[in-house]
Protein backbone atom coordinates (compact mmCIF):
# COMPACT_ATOMS: atom_id res chain seq x y z
CA UNK A 1 0.00 0.00 0.00
CA UNK A 2 1.18 3.34 -0.68
CA UNK A 3 -0.19 6.55 0.80
CA UNK A 4 0.10 10.42 0.00
CA UNK A 5 -1.03 13.65 1.64
CA UNK A 6 -3.25 15.66 -1.27
CA UNK A 7 -2.27 18.65 -0.03
CA UNK A 8 1.61 17.63 -0.55
CA UNK A 9 -0.04 16.28 -4.63
CA UNK A 10 -1.42 19.56 -4.71
CA UNK A 11 -1.08 23.17 -2.97
CA UNK A 12 -5.15 23.87 -4.41
CA UNK A 13 -6.07 21.33 -1.63
CA UNK A 14 -5.27 24.08 1.36
CA UNK A 15 -8.11 25.62 3.20
CA UNK A 16 -10.14 23.25 1.49
CA UNK A 17 -12.31 20.24 3.29
CA UNK A 18 -9.60 17.78 1.73
CA UNK A 19 -6.65 20.05 3.00
CA UNK A 20 -5.63 17.15 5.47
CA UNK A 21 -6.51 14.07 3.65
CA UNK A 22 -4.68 11.28 2.44
CA UNK A 23 -5.00 9.40 -0.73
CA UNK A 24 -4.11 5.21 -0.39
CA UNK A 25 -3.54 3.00 -3.40
CA UNK A 26 -4.04 -0.70 -2.32
CA UNK A 27 -3.40 -3.39 -4.57
CA UNK A 28 -5.34 -6.16 -3.78
CA UNK A 29 -8.61 -6.83 -1.93
CA UNK A 30 -7.39 -8.66 0.74
CA UNK A 31 -5.18 -6.22 2.02
CA UNK A 32 -8.00 -3.30 1.52
CA UNK A 33 -10.41 -5.47 3.54
CA UNK A 34 -10.52 -3.80 6.92
CA UNK A 35 -10.70 -0.60 5.90
CA UNK A 36 -13.62 -1.86 3.00
CA UNK A 37 -15.18 -3.39 5.60
CA UNK A 38 -15.56 -0.81 8.27
CA UNK A 39 -16.92 1.52 5.34
CA UNK A 40 -19.75 -0.25 4.52
CA UNK A 41 -20.86 0.26 8.16
CA UNK A 42 -21.19 4.49 7.85
CA UNK A 43 -20.96 4.99 3.89
CA UNK A 44 -23.25 5.19 1.25
CA UNK A 45 -22.91 2.02 -1.17
CA UNK A 46 -25.18 -0.43 -2.89
CA UNK A 47 -24.84 -4.27 -2.85
CA UNK A 48 -22.67 -3.96 -5.15
CA UNK A 49 -20.26 -2.33 -3.49
CA UNK A 50 -20.02 -4.63 -0.38
CA UNK A 51 -16.93 -6.48 0.40
CA UNK A 52 -18.37 -10.12 -0.24
CA UNK A 53 -19.81 -9.48 -3.72
CA UNK A 54 -16.26 -8.12 -5.15
CA UNK A 55 -14.04 -11.03 -3.61
CA UNK A 56 -16.71 -13.59 -4.72
CA UNK A 57 -16.30 -12.12 -7.92
CA UNK A 58 -12.30 -12.00 -8.04
CA UNK A 59 -12.54 -15.11 -6.84
CA UNK A 60 -14.48 -16.38 -10.04
CA UNK A 61 -15.28 -14.66 -12.85
CA UNK A 62 -12.47 -12.07 -12.20
CA UNK A 63 -9.58 -15.15 -12.86
CA UNK A 64 -10.97 -15.20 -16.45
CA UNK A 65 -10.24 -11.88 -17.01
CA UNK A 66 -6.90 -10.04 -16.94
CA UNK A 67 -7.53 -7.38 -14.54
CA UNK A 68 -4.84 -5.87 -11.55
CA UNK A 69 -6.51 -4.44 -8.43
CA UNK A 70 -6.30 -0.89 -7.08
CA UNK A 71 -8.14 -0.01 -4.22
CA UNK A 72 -8.51 3.49 -3.49
CA UNK A 73 -8.81 4.55 -0.15
CA UNK A 74 -9.43 8.55 0.68
CA UNK A 75 -9.12 9.14 4.09
CA UNK A 76 -9.64 12.61 6.70
CA UNK A 77 -6.86 13.35 8.54
CA UNK A 78 -8.15 11.28 11.43
CA UNK A 79 -8.32 8.16 9.40
CA UNK A 80 -12.15 7.94 9.24
CA UNK A 81 -12.85 6.85 5.49
CA UNK A 82 -14.72 9.92 3.18
CA UNK A 83 -14.31 7.47 0.01
CA UNK A 84 -13.52 3.99 -1.62
CA UNK A 85 -12.89 3.28 -5.53
CA UNK A 86 -12.91 -0.16 -6.15
CA UNK A 87 -10.86 -0.68 -9.28
CA UNK A 88 -9.58 -2.72 -11.43
CA UNK A 89 -7.48 -2.29 -14.59
CA UNK A 90 -8.52 -4.24 -17.31
CA UNK A 91 -6.53 -5.72 -20.49
CA UNK A 92 -8.32 -5.16 -23.87
CA UNK A 93 -6.49 -6.61 -26.64
CA UNK A 94 -3.12 -4.53 -26.37
CA UNK A 95 -4.97 -1.37 -23.69
CA UNK A 96 -4.88 -1.09 -20.36
CA UNK A 97 -8.30 0.02 -19.15
CA UNK A 98 -9.33 1.59 -15.62
CA UNK A 99 -12.68 -0.10 -14.55
CA UNK A 100 -14.95 -0.23 -11.50
CA UNK A 101 -14.45 -3.98 -10.28
CA UNK A 102 -16.78 -6.61 -10.70
CA UNK A 103 -17.36 -6.68 -14.39
CA UNK A 104 -20.47 -7.08 -16.25
CA UNK A 105 -22.25 -9.05 -13.01
CA UNK A 106 -22.34 -5.68 -11.36
CA UNK A 107 -25.66 -3.67 -11.88
CA UNK A 108 -24.52 -0.25 -10.34
CA UNK A 109 -20.93 1.04 -9.95
CA UNK A 110 -20.26 3.66 -7.20
CA UNK A 111 -17.56 4.70 -4.56
CA UNK A 112 -18.30 3.76 -0.90
CA UNK A 113 -18.81 6.76 0.15
CA UNK A 114 -19.33 8.83 3.70
CA UNK A 115 -22.66 10.62 3.70
CA UNK A 116 -21.29 13.84 5.12
CA UNK A 117 -18.31 14.20 2.56
CA UNK A 118 -20.47 13.48 0.07
CA UNK A 119 -22.82 16.44 0.84
CA UNK A 120 -20.17 18.96 1.39
CA UNK A 121 -17.18 18.30 -1.20
CA UNK A 122 -17.06 21.05 -3.98
CA UNK A 123 -17.62 19.88 -7.08
CA UNK A 124 -14.42 21.56 -8.27
CA UNK A 125 -12.33 20.30 -5.17
CA UNK A 126 -13.78 16.31 -6.49
CA UNK A 127 -12.89 16.87 -9.66
CA UNK A 128 -9.27 17.88 -8.51
CA UNK A 129 -8.83 14.87 -5.97
CA UNK A 130 -9.78 12.82 -9.30
CA UNK A 131 -7.24 14.13 -11.16
CA UNK A 132 -4.34 13.65 -8.59
CA UNK A 133 -5.98 10.00 -8.39
CA UNK A 134 -5.43 8.98 -11.56
CA UNK A 135 -1.52 10.81 -11.65
CA UNK A 136 -1.35 8.22 -8.67
CA UNK A 137 -2.61 5.19 -10.53
CA UNK A 138 -0.68 3.18 -13.48
CA UNK A 139 -0.21 4.27 -16.27
CA UNK A 140 -3.62 3.23 -18.82
CA UNK A 141 -5.03 4.18 -22.32
CA UNK A 142 -8.35 4.96 -21.07
CA UNK A 143 -10.74 4.87 -18.18
CA UNK A 144 -14.44 3.53 -18.97
CA UNK A 145 -16.56 3.91 -16.34
CA UNK A 146 -20.02 2.63 -16.53
CA UNK A 147 -23.43 2.30 -14.53
CA UNK A 148 -23.12 4.77 -12.78
CA UNK A 149 -26.21 6.67 -10.93
CA UNK A 150 -25.90 10.07 -9.32
CA UNK A 151 -27.31 8.92 -6.07
CA UNK A 152 -26.22 6.18 -3.97
CA UNK A 153 -29.87 5.51 -1.71
CA UNK A 154 -30.58 9.62 -1.96
CA UNK A 155 -26.72 10.35 -1.14
CA UNK A 156 -25.13 12.46 -3.86
CA UNK A 157 -22.56 10.92 -5.80
CA UNK A 158 -19.68 13.20 -7.18
CA UNK A 159 -18.03 10.72 -8.92
CA UNK A 160 -21.25 11.02 -11.27
CA UNK A 161 -20.84 14.93 -12.00
CA UNK A 162 -17.40 14.91 -13.53
CA UNK A 163 -17.36 15.98 -17.58
CA UNK A 164 -17.59 13.40 -19.85
CA UNK A 165 -20.12 11.76 -18.42
CA UNK A 166 -23.13 10.11 -20.76
CA UNK A 167 -26.71 8.82 -19.86
CA UNK A 168 -26.31 5.19 -21.10
CA UNK A 169 -29.00 3.03 -19.10
CA UNK A 170 -31.82 2.92 -16.60
CA UNK A 171 -32.91 0.79 -13.69
CA UNK A 172 -35.96 0.62 -12.31
CA UNK A 173 -37.66 0.48 -8.83
CA UNK A 174 -41.09 0.47 -6.36
CA UNK A 175 -41.41 2.58 -3.49
CA UNK A 176 -43.32 -0.01 -1.30
CA UNK A 177 -45.65 1.46 0.98
CA UNK A 178 -46.93 0.09 4.35
CA UNK A 179 -49.17 -2.83 3.11
CA UNK A 180 -49.42 -5.25 0.13
CA UNK A 181 -53.31 -3.85 -0.59
CA UNK A 182 -51.88 0.00 -0.62
CA UNK A 183 -49.37 -1.43 -3.37
CA UNK A 184 -51.76 -3.16 -5.50
CA UNK A 185 -54.11 -0.08 -4.92
CA UNK A 186 -51.39 1.84 -7.38
CA UNK A 187 -51.21 -0.14 -10.16
CA UNK A 188 -53.66 -2.26 -12.47
CA UNK A 189 -56.20 -4.28 -10.87
CA UNK A 190 -56.60 -6.36 -13.81
CA UNK A 191 -52.63 -7.38 -13.77
CA UNK A 192 -53.34 -8.85 -10.23
CA UNK A 193 -56.64 -10.49 -10.91
CA UNK A 194 -54.68 -12.07 -13.88
CA UNK A 195 -51.87 -13.39 -11.66
CA UNK A 196 -54.75 -14.78 -9.34
CA UNK A 197 -56.28 -16.85 -12.25
CA UNK A 198 -52.92 -17.97 -13.53
CA UNK A 199 -52.68 -19.38 -10.07
CA UNK A 200 -55.73 -21.17 -9.85
CA UNK A 201 -54.50 -22.60 -13.46
CA UNK A 202 -51.23 -23.60 -12.26
CA UNK A 203 -53.34 -25.22 -9.15
CA UNK A 204 -55.29 -27.18 -11.13
CA UNK A 205 -51.54 -29.04 -12.55
CA UNK A 206 -50.29 -29.87 -9.33
CA UNK A 207 -49.93 -28.06 -5.72
CA UNK A 208 -48.27 -25.11 -5.71
CA UNK A 209 -45.57 -24.21 -2.92
CA UNK A 210 -43.88 -20.95 -2.69
CA UNK A 211 -40.30 -21.07 -0.61
CA UNK A 212 -37.41 -19.39 0.74
CA UNK A 213 -35.59 -22.08 2.20
CA UNK A 214 -32.69 -21.55 4.44
CA UNK A 215 -30.68 -25.17 3.79
CA UNK A 216 -27.64 -24.54 1.57
CA UNK A 217 -28.59 -27.92 -0.12
CA UNK A 218 -31.67 -26.37 -1.26
CA UNK A 219 -30.85 -23.02 -2.30
CA UNK A 220 -27.66 -24.40 -4.40
CA UNK A 221 -30.62 -26.63 -6.03
CA UNK A 222 -32.68 -23.56 -6.79
CA UNK A 223 -29.68 -21.61 -8.29
CA UNK A 224 -28.56 -24.63 -10.41
CA UNK A 225 -32.49 -24.76 -11.58
CA UNK A 226 -32.27 -20.93 -12.41
CA UNK A 227 -28.78 -21.02 -14.49
CA UNK A 228 -30.50 -23.81 -16.75
CA UNK A 229 -33.71 -21.80 -17.31
CA UNK A 230 -31.96 -18.78 -17.37
CA UNK A 231 -29.43 -20.35 -20.55
CA UNK A 232 -32.69 -22.16 -22.06
CA UNK A 233 -34.29 -17.86 -22.19
CA UNK A 234 -31.18 -16.20 -23.09
CA UNK A 235 -30.56 -18.67 -26.26
CA UNK A 236 -34.33 -18.62 -27.21
CA UNK A 237 -34.05 -14.51 -27.12
CA UNK A 238 -30.68 -14.34 -28.41
CA UNK A 239 -29.26 -12.87 -26.25
CA UNK A 240 -24.79 -13.56 -25.29
CA UNK A 241 -25.28 -16.34 -22.02
CA UNK A 242 -23.13 -15.69 -18.99
CA UNK A 243 -24.80 -18.83 -17.73
CA UNK A 244 -22.08 -20.97 -20.74
CA UNK A 245 -19.59 -19.79 -18.13
CA UNK A 246 -18.78 -22.42 -15.35
CA UNK A 247 -17.58 -19.44 -13.65
CA UNK A 248 -20.48 -16.88 -13.83
CA UNK A 249 -22.37 -20.19 -12.06
CA UNK A 250 -19.87 -20.36 -9.66
CA UNK A 251 -20.15 -17.00 -8.84
CA UNK A 252 -23.97 -16.87 -7.65
CA UNK A 253 -23.14 -20.50 -5.94
CA UNK A 254 -21.19 -18.97 -3.66
CA UNK A 255 -23.06 -15.83 -3.00
CA UNK A 256 -25.68 -18.03 -2.00
CA UNK A 257 -23.74 -19.72 0.61
CA UNK A 258 -21.74 -16.38 2.13
CA UNK A 259 -23.17 -14.37 4.65
CA UNK A 260 -22.91 -10.69 3.55
CA UNK A 261 -21.81 -8.10 6.72
CA UNK A 262 -25.00 -6.28 5.89
CA UNK A 263 -27.77 -7.87 4.06
CA UNK A 264 -28.56 -11.60 3.28
CA UNK A 265 -29.13 -13.50 -0.16
CA UNK A 266 -32.66 -14.50 -0.81
CA UNK A 267 -33.26 -17.32 -2.51
CA UNK A 268 -37.17 -18.00 -3.60
CA UNK A 269 -38.85 -21.08 -5.53
CA UNK A 270 -41.92 -21.95 -6.98
CA UNK A 271 -42.85 -25.50 -7.39
CA UNK A 272 -45.93 -27.31 -9.11
CA UNK A 273 -45.95 -30.89 -8.13
CA UNK A 274 -41.89 -32.18 -7.56
CA UNK A 275 -40.84 -29.30 -10.74
CA UNK A 276 -39.30 -26.28 -10.22
CA UNK A 277 -41.48 -23.74 -12.27
CA UNK A 278 -39.71 -20.53 -11.86
CA UNK A 279 -36.92 -19.17 -9.32
CA UNK A 280 -35.98 -15.73 -7.87
CA UNK A 281 -32.29 -14.87 -6.85
CA UNK A 282 -32.11 -11.71 -5.07
CA UNK A 283 -30.63 -10.22 -1.87
CA UNK A 284 -31.87 -7.64 0.85
CA UNK A 285 -29.06 -5.07 1.81
CA UNK A 286 -29.64 -1.97 3.53
CA UNK A 287 -33.34 -0.63 3.03
CA UNK A 288 -33.42 -2.26 -0.60
CA UNK A 289 -34.34 -5.88 -2.03
CA UNK A 290 -32.24 -6.44 -5.24
CA UNK A 291 -34.09 -8.33 -7.69
CA UNK A 292 -31.15 -9.76 -9.75
CA UNK A 293 -31.74 -12.96 -11.26
CA UNK A 294 -35.40 -14.22 -12.04
CA UNK A 295 -36.26 -17.15 -13.86
CA UNK A 296 -38.98 -19.70 -15.26
CA UNK A 297 -39.12 -23.07 -17.01
CA UNK A 298 -40.12 -22.78 -20.68
CA UNK A 299 -42.96 -25.22 -20.19
CA UNK A 300 -44.58 -23.14 -17.40
CA UNK A 301 -44.19 -19.40 -19.56
CA UNK A 302 -48.26 -19.13 -19.84
CA UNK A 303 -49.16 -19.79 -16.35
CA UNK A 304 -46.93 -17.15 -15.28
CA UNK A 305 -45.26 -18.95 -12.25
CA UNK A 306 -42.75 -15.89 -12.78
CA UNK A 307 -45.11 -13.56 -12.12
CA UNK A 308 -46.66 -15.60 -9.03
CA UNK A 309 -42.89 -16.07 -7.76
CA UNK A 310 -42.65 -11.79 -7.91
CA UNK A 311 -45.68 -11.20 -6.42
CA UNK A 312 -45.23 -13.42 -3.41
CA UNK A 313 -41.66 -11.94 -3.49
CA UNK A 314 -42.98 -9.04 -3.32
CA UNK A 315 -45.31 -8.93 -0.79
CA UNK A 316 -43.04 -10.77 1.99
CA UNK A 317 -40.43 -7.48 1.60
CA UNK A 318 -43.59 -5.42 2.70
CA UNK A 319 -44.26 -7.82 5.43
CA UNK A 320 -40.66 -7.36 6.56
CA UNK A 321 -41.72 -3.34 7.26
CA UNK A 322 -37.71 -2.19 7.44
CA UNK A 323 -37.67 -2.38 3.07
CA UNK A 324 -38.36 0.59 1.55
CA UNK A 325 -37.41 -0.53 -2.33
CA UNK A 326 -38.42 -3.13 -4.41
CA UNK A 327 -34.78 -2.43 -6.87
CA UNK A 328 -35.90 -4.23 -10.22
CA UNK A 329 -32.40 -3.35 -11.22
CA UNK A 330 -30.89 -2.67 -15.24
CA UNK A 331 -32.59 -3.23 -17.81
CA UNK A 332 -35.89 -1.92 -19.63
CA UNK A 333 -37.60 -5.19 -19.78
CA UNK A 334 -41.53 -4.46 -20.49
CA UNK A 335 -42.25 -6.58 -17.16
CA UNK A 336 -40.25 -4.21 -14.99
CA UNK A 337 -43.05 -1.12 -16.08
CA UNK A 338 -46.00 -2.42 -14.61
CA UNK A 339 -44.13 -3.35 -10.73
CA UNK A 340 -42.23 0.12 -10.89
CA UNK A 341 -43.12 3.71 -10.28
CA UNK A 342 -39.86 5.10 -10.38
CA UNK A 343 -36.47 5.12 -12.31
CA UNK A 344 -32.47 5.12 -11.83
CA UNK A 345 -30.23 6.77 -14.33
CA UNK A 346 -27.01 5.43 -15.48
CA UNK A 347 -24.03 6.81 -16.55
CA UNK A 348 -20.75 6.20 -18.45
CA UNK A 349 -17.46 8.20 -18.05
CA UNK A 350 -15.03 7.69 -20.86
CA UNK A 351 -11.69 9.30 -21.49
CA UNK A 352 -8.85 8.70 -23.65
CA UNK A 353 -5.15 8.20 -21.99
CA UNK A 354 -3.56 8.06 -25.14
CA UNK A 355 -3.46 7.33 -28.63
CA UNK A 356 -4.68 3.47 -28.55
CA UNK A 357 -7.45 5.20 -25.87
CA UNK A 358 -8.42 7.08 -28.27
CA UNK A 359 -9.89 4.61 -30.53
CA UNK A 360 -10.87 2.28 -27.69
CA UNK A 361 -12.90 5.12 -26.11
CA UNK A 362 -14.45 6.39 -30.18
CA UNK A 363 -15.41 2.55 -30.75
CA UNK A 364 -17.12 2.18 -27.04
CA UNK A 365 -18.88 5.78 -27.95
CA UNK A 366 -20.51 4.19 -31.58
CA UNK A 367 -21.13 0.96 -29.74
CA UNK A 368 -23.21 2.70 -27.45
CA UNK A 369 -25.13 4.78 -29.44
CA UNK A 370 -25.89 1.56 -31.55
CA UNK A 371 -26.62 -0.28 -28.95
CA UNK A 372 -29.40 2.48 -27.42
CA UNK A 373 -31.28 2.14 -30.78
CA UNK A 374 -33.89 -0.36 -29.70
CA UNK A 375 -34.72 -1.30 -33.50
CA UNK A 376 -31.23 -2.62 -34.03
CA UNK A 377 -30.97 -4.22 -30.34
CA UNK A 378 -33.97 -6.34 -31.50
CA UNK A 379 -32.25 -6.82 -35.06
CA UNK A 380 -29.14 -7.99 -33.35
CA UNK A 381 -31.01 -10.98 -31.58
CA UNK A 382 -33.28 -12.07 -34.13
CA UNK A 383 -29.79 -12.02 -36.05
CA UNK A 384 -27.67 -14.19 -33.02
CA UNK A 385 -30.79 -16.69 -32.17
CA UNK A 386 -31.24 -17.53 -35.96
CA UNK A 387 -27.08 -18.20 -36.03
CA UNK A 388 -27.82 -20.10 -33.16
CA UNK A 389 -30.63 -21.87 -34.07
CA UNK A 390 -28.46 -22.69 -37.09
CA UNK A 391 -25.75 -24.12 -35.70
CA UNK A 392 -28.05 -26.10 -33.73
CA UNK A 393 -29.65 -27.77 -36.98
CA UNK A 394 -26.34 -28.54 -38.38
CA UNK A 395 -24.94 -30.09 -35.19
CA UNK A 396 -28.07 -32.17 -35.36
CA UNK A 397 -27.21 -32.77 -38.66
CA UNK A 398 -23.84 -33.68 -38.26
CA UNK A 399 -24.88 -36.17 -35.51
CA UNK A 400 -27.11 -37.97 -37.68
CA UNK A 401 -24.71 -38.60 -40.30
CA UNK A 402 -22.48 -39.67 -37.66
CA UNK A 403 -25.31 -42.60 -36.76
CA UNK A 404 -25.72 -42.82 -40.11
CA UNK A 405 -22.13 -43.79 -41.12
Amino acid sequence: MQSYKLAELDREFGGTALAGATVSIFTSLTEAESVWRRAVDHCACFLFQTFEWNATWRETVGRTERASEHVVHVAAEDGHTLMILPFAIVAHRRMRVLEFFGGSLTDYNAPLIDHAFARDVETGDFARLWRAVLRLLPDVDAVWLRRMPKTIDGTRNPLAELGRMRHTDDAFGATLPASFKEFTASRSTQFFAQIRRHRRRLEKRGAVDISFPAESERRIEIVRALAEQKSTWLRNKGYPNLFDQPATREFYERLTTCQLQAGNILVACLRVGDQIAATLWGAIFGRRYYYLQPSYAEEWRNYSAGRILTESVLQRCIDRGDIRVFDLSIGDESYKYTWADHSLPLHEYLEARSLPGLVFVTYRRAWSAVRSNPRIRAWVRTLRARMRQRRHGDALHDQGGSVAA
